[in-house]
């Protein structure tokens, strides 16, 4: 199994949006108010800010995507989406992206789940381990869990 990152480029972006969809159907088991529109996608091309859209490959096809950019107080990178495609879960290309991402994008990391999505819950502890993740703090507020850590250099 060969996992790789790969920019995604502006010809990409009508496949991102397609997942990106998909993904956010997905979400709304978890939250109702969740819907498949995503108003910050054209902005990851638009320049001028730090965000960065990539692509999830698995032995040379799409397996899914992250969307990263610089954290709201500036301090480090926030994981904004990630999904990988039902079809190449449980195959380890999500937990390998992750870790990747983070290895890539060393330093203060933030990342947020909905509290009632079990699957996230399991697996963002173990990418965040994976990845050596230190001074790892979780926060709950109403139905939102909050990762920070940092990820050595």
């Amino acid at each position: 199994m060969a996992v790789a990152l790969v920019p995604a480029s502006i010809g990409d972006k009508p496949m991102l949006r397609q997942m990106l969809e998909s993904y956010l159907v997905e979400l709304s088991a978890f939250d109702p108010a969740i819907t498949p529109d995503y108003p910050y996608l054209d902005i990851y091309w638009a320049g001028g800010e730090a965000r960065w859209p990539i692509l999830i490959t698995q032995d040379g096809g799409v397996a899914g995507f992250a969307l990263i950019r610089s954290a709201d107080d500036g301090g480090g990178a926030e994981m904004a989406e990630f999904y990988v495609r039902p079809d190449a879960r449980r195959s380890g290309a999500g937990l390998a992206a992750a870790v990747g991402l983070f290895k890539a994008h060393p330093g203060a990391w933030t990342l947020s789940i909905l509290l009632d999505n079990g699957p996230a819950r399991a697996f963002w502890p173990r990418a965040i381990a994976a990845a050596k993740g230190e001074r790892v703090s979780i926060a709950e507020e109403e139905r939102v869990v909050t990762y920070r850590f940092t990820i050595p250099t």
